[in-house]
């Protein structure tokens, strides 16, 4: 059996949203904008996209839906644009 695969971890509750945030230079508080979603239940990473201006963010659905997302990078003075989910 592969140790590195836990029989609990449901892959089929995973979702990737891509968020835009308005107002921020490429690469500009990245790390900031990772922190504050990186707290927020249900994330499981989030990473900068390669234009610059957005993150991309994999969640658990069953915890956290995109709309909290939003609501969370308002709550921290960002302003969320475009969302794609995956």
């Amino acid at each position: 059996m592969d140790k590195t695969f836990s029989a609990s971890y449901d892959v089929g509750a995973l979702e990737i949203v891509r968020i835009g945030v308005e107002g921020r230079e490429p690469g500009a508080h990245a790390h900031l904008i990772r922190e504050l979603l990186q707290h927020h239940v249900g994330v499981r990473e989030v990473r900068e996209e390669t234009d610059g201006t957005s993150v991309a963010i994999i969640f658990d659905s069953r915890r956290t839906h995109a709309p909290d997302l939003h609501d969370a990078l308002l709550e921290g003075g960002y302003i969320p644009a475009e969302t794609v989910a995956s």
